[in-house]
Formats: structure tokens, C-alpha cells, sequence
């Protein structure tokens, strides 16, 4: 089978895995039931933003017949509780929040489950990572509290320590992103396209390694990283505030933000996208840097993060696929280089 058939085929089993384990999850509501979407991400990191396009793609998928909104933290006023109360789901958006790497998306998770323990929830795909032995015992306290939680988790690891851990139902389910299925990007122009991580957590500084070793071999490449880029995000978070604060009633300003967040989505994926097809090979340490590759059908050279979120997800998903090779550092991957340029010497 030709490589990107390969790839493609992988990401149709895994899109169909998603649909697989939630739709069950989902089927003892209402056809026209009412969801609420929680912290849908208006940060410019495009995983985060790819997330959300998988989650809604899942959605209209499964519930077409659903009204959906969202509540963001930043925009969140306590008028919005009013829709809060209204929905049928509450379902919190996916990714690698769960925990206190970032803890004010945590915290607002865990304020929406305390206020609202009555209401069916359901996370989407997470990784774990806590290092807090009081946030983690808030966190179960305010679980054991709900009428019924149902937490995905993205890989083996998050869903062993998930089981063991935390007092509700746990499911292991890949990432949302990959319920968008297959993507198309433009012509490569580069032999390698790097995406290498400048936030906090990054485990190994690595670009100026790696660029020196390219250069060397006369590779072609680019390094970016997709935080960075057009980002207009604090007009965003202020224009949004106001229209929330001012919209009547409660549920057009949920739908408001999921619309103004959807659009916001799609921009930065897009712009992620243009930043991988660059290369004809990906080398990242971004997780939907490897995601996004994945789906794009391009060879991935991965390095892990803080949180070891990218080993575990390949390992759960993708662990037997020839077209990605996990790194363990930046040596690792130059001398992987000064081979190849050995051979074809």
C-alpha cells in the first residue's frame, strides 16, 4: 500500500474509533437535546483548535438534530449559568488541560463540575498530568460529587492513571482531531518541515541543533512554531466579553461564542496546515504537530514533550506505523541526518 493510502487508512480507523466509543455514550438523549460546550480554546496554539473542529465535526455527525453553544473562561459571566442550567450534556473540550500544567483551564473545568454536579458531563479526550496532590483530591472530590462523568482519555497512560485515580466512568478514545478524518495541504517545498515547541512545555531546546545539522547536510527546511502568526486574540477576547455581557438572551450569546470561536478555529488550523505542508517530512514536538502530519500523510520524526503526552499517543494509536519514528533528543535526529548523508555520499 502507497504511504499516503496507508496513513489515510489509519486516520479513517481512527476517526470511526471516536465515533465508535462516544455515540453510545450519547444515545440515551433526546434527538434535539441541548449542549453546552466548555472552554473552547481562543489561544493561538492550532492543536487546541483543531480539537474543536474534531469535536464539532463528531457532533453534527452524531446529534444533527442538537443545539449547541459554548462558554469560554475569558468570556464567561455568571449570566451564563442560565443556559448552563438549560442544557441537556455538558461536555468539556478536549486536549491536555486536564491537570495543572495549565491550571486556569482546570479550574475553570472544575468550577463548571462543582456548580453543576446534577448535570450528565462528559470530557473529551485528555491527557493527565498533576503534580498538585490537593488539586488532584479537589478534582476527585468534585467528580464523586456529579449525577454521572464520563472521562475520555487519549491514550493508555491517561486512561490508566484515569482508572485508578478518579471516581467516574473512563473510556479510552483518540483525539478529536482525527475526527475531521483525511486533510489535504499545499505542495511541499522543503525537505523537512520543522514545528518545535517555544512554550513551557518543551523538554529540550533543540531548533539551533537541529538547523545547524540541516544545514550541514544540505537539507532544505523551515522551523516555526504555530503559536506564533496573525493572532488578534486580545480583540477577540474583548469583543467577545462585550457581546457576551450584552447579548439577550443567554442562549444566543452561547451560540455567539461558539460561532466566533468556530471561525477563529478554522483560521488558525489553516495556518497550521500551510506550516506543515511545507515539508515533504515533519519534525515536531508538538502532539497535533505529529496529528495534523499524520493526517496530512506526511513521514514524522517526534520528540516528546514535558508531560510525555506524544510517546504515549503513539504508542496507544500509531505505535506500529512505519511512517513515524520517535526521537529521544536532538543528537538522536542530527545523527539519523549525518547518516543519510553518508549513505548518499
Amino acid at each position: 500500500m502507497p504511504e499516503t493510502s496507508r496513513d489515510m487508512f489509519r486516520v479513517h480507523q481512527l476517526a470511526s474509533r471516536i465515533d465508535e466509543t462516544i455515540a453510545p455514550l450519547l444515545a440515551g438523549g433526546a434527538a434535539d437535546q441541548r449542549i453546552m460546550l466548555i472552554d473552547p480554546p481562543a489561544h493561538p496554539n492550532v492543536g487546541d483548535t483543531a480539537i474543536l473542529l474534531g469535536e464539532l465535526a463528531f457532533l453534527r455527525r452524531a446529534l444533527p438534530g442538537a443545539t449547541v453553544g459554548a462558554v469560554a473562561h475569558n468570556a464567561y459571566t455568571p449570566r451564563m449559568d442560565e443556559e448552563i442550567e438549560r442544557a441537556d450534556l455538558i461536555l468539556f473540550h478536549g486536549g491536555g488541560n486536564f491537570g495543572d500544567l495549565w491550571p486556569h483551564h482546570h479550574e475553570f473545568r472544575l468550577r463548571i463540575i462543582e456548580r453543576f454536579p446534577h448535570k450528565p458531563m462528559l470530557q473529551f479526550p485528555q491527557s493527565i498530568h498533576f503534580r498538585a496532590a490537593d488539586l488532584l483530591e479537589r478534582t476527585q472530590r468534585a467528580i464523586a460529587a456529579t449525577r454521572h462523568f464520563v472521562l475520555l482519555a487519549r491514550d493508555e497512560k491517561t486512561h490508566a492513571f484515569a482508572t485508578s485515580t478518579l471516581p467516574c466512568e473512563t473510556e479510552l478514545c483518540p483525539d478529536m482531531a482525527f475526527a475531521l478524518g483525511p486533510l489535504e495541504g499545499g505542495t511541499a517545498t522543503v525537505d523537512y518541515a520543522c514545528l518545535l515547541r517555544t512554550d513551557k512545555e518543551l523538554l529540550e531546546a533543540k531548533a539551533s541543533t537541529i538547523s545547524a545539522s540541516f544545514e550541514e547536510s544540505g537539507a532544505t527546511f523551515s522551523i516555526d512554531d504555530w503559536i506564533r502568526g496573525p493572532v488578534p486574540i486580545n480583540r477577540l477576547y474583548t469583543a467577545l466579553t462585550m457581546m457576551v455581557r450584552n447579548t439577550r438572551p443567554a442562549v444566543m450569546a452561547a451560540r455567539l461564542t461558539l460561532n466566533i470561536f468556530e471561525l477563529y478555529a478554522r483560521s488558525r488550523v489553516r495556518f497550521g496546515l500551510s506550516l506543515l505542508s511545507r515539508g515533504r517530512a515533519v519534525v515536531t514536538d508538538r502532539l497535533h504537530g505529529y496529528i495534523l502530519a499524520t493526517m496530512l500523510g506526511k513521514p514524522r520524526y517526534f520528540f516528546d514533550t514535558l508531560d510525555g503526552k506524544l510517546r504515549a499517543f503513539h504508542q496507544t494509536w500509531l505505535a506500529d506505523d512505519p511512517d513515524s519514528r520517535f526521537m529521544n533528543n536532538a543528537e538522536e535526529f542530527c545523527q539519523l541526518l549525518r547518516n543519510r548523508s553518508a549513505a548518499v555520499a
